[in-house]
């Protein structure tokens, strides 16, 4: 008597048999994903050597299924993309500075579709990113004084310029050390006692405040760049 559904052992015989039901389909797909784990280093070596061996079946395998679903091919490719850079850090950020040293024209123009949609992230992620290593920014910045002099020289001189243009009342030696002790010697905007304090105008002097003991707080590098011109409203609000 020949085998028929009826009196086979579902699951076990799903390959050998070409039984489609359920049971057996699930069997199948199991014993698969078994197999592809017992064997993944060799089974990827064997698929990547194809890809490289046959580039136009690779992009015409591509194309159909992206004219077949095309969101569908979107969202895949990009978790796949999110997969193999949380996975190899060091690879996607050498991959991404040879792509900008690449393409430049492109990389700025991304960066400024970037940033006129988000105009303040960049400037909060310095910020964040100098309050959380210090003593690199002091480096960074000891760095770029000492390769670019010209340059440095020019942006004190247009502080300096800035200053001699507002209203300017001198301080006294002990007036800056009384106002960083009743802050406890502490960054009068988030609390924190970094190593140096700077010294921050609570109205900037681009908008109208004067260099005076009353418009001066202590702040840290970070939130003293963060905060910029802005008034501590719109900088709290952003």
């Amino acid at each position: 008597m020949t085998d028929t559904h009826a009196n086979r052992v579902h699951g076990v015989y799903a390959y050998n048999t070409g039984c489609r039901c359920d049971v057996c389909k699930l069997a199948a797909r199991v014993k698969s994903r078994a197999y592809y784990i017992a064997n993944k280093k060799r089974i990827n070596e064997r698929n990547r050597k194809w890809q490289l061996d046959n580039p136009e079946k690779v992009a015409a395998s591509i194309e159909r299924r992206m004219k077949a679903d095309p969101e569908g091919w979107a969202k895949a490719h990009l978790d796949a993309v999110k997969r193999h850079r949380a996975r190899n850090p060091e690879a996607a950020r050498e991959w991404d500075r040879q792509h900008r040293l690449a393409n430049p024209a492109r990389h700025k123009a991304t960066q400024d579709r970037y940033k006129a949609k988000h105009p303040n992230a960049q400037n909060e992620a310095a910020a964040r990113w100098r309050k959380n290593n210090p003593g690199k920014q002091a480096a960074a910045s000891a760095r770029w004084r000492a390769a670019n002099p010209k340059s440095a020289k020019a942006r004190d001189a247009r502080n300096n310029d800035r200053r001699r243009t507002v209203e300017c009342y001198e301080i006294l030696p002990g007036e800056w050390e009384r106002t960083c002790a009743r802050f406890r010697h502490e960054c009068a905007y988030c609390g924190e006692r970094p190593g140096r304090l700077t010294q921050d105008h609570v109205i900037a002097l681009s908008r109208g405040g004067r260099h005076s003991i009353g418009n001066l707080v202590p702040s840290c590098q970070s939130c003293n760049s963060s905060k910029n011109a802005s008034l501590i409203v719109e900088w709290r609000n952003r």
